[in-house]
């Protein structure tokens, strides 16, 4: 079935699994928050073969900084269509629209929402 016949921005045929991870260091020193920086990038590194690529997409409420982000300057709306085309796949222009009526002033953005067209708002 294709995503825009689902209640859902995704599928799982577009959007492969994904993992998230956090640490909240015990030890404040300067040495063991290297320590946490080095470990989170030798995970990275080696979580990166299993990422999807060509195009990289993410899932709706997973933050994946690395496919984009909306700073919500003069080029809002062209950044916000580059993470979005891979987050919402065909879905973004029926999301904008909807997003656009019930949120018109955008309170609810952050860097990866959905957008909201201000000519309409």
């Amino acid at each position: 079935m294709p995503a825009t016949e689902t209640g859902s921005a995704s599928t799982k045929e577009t959007n492969p699994p994904a993992a998230a991870t956090t640490t909240a260091p015990d030890d404040p020193s300067s040495g063991a928050a290297q320590n946490f920086t080095n470990q989170a990038k030798r995970l990275y590194s080696y979580m990166t073969p299993f990422v999807s690529k060509n195009p990289r997409r993410a899932f709706l409420n997973y933050k994946d900084l690395d496919i984009g982000v909306n700073n919500f300057g003069e080029n809002s709306f062209e950044e916000g269509q580059l993470y979005g085309s891979k987050y919402f796949n065909q879905n973004l222009e029926r999301l904008v629209n909807i997003n656009t009526k019930v949120d018109p002033e955008n309170f609810f953005r952050n860097e990866q929402s959905v957008l909201v067209l201000m000519s309409r708002a």
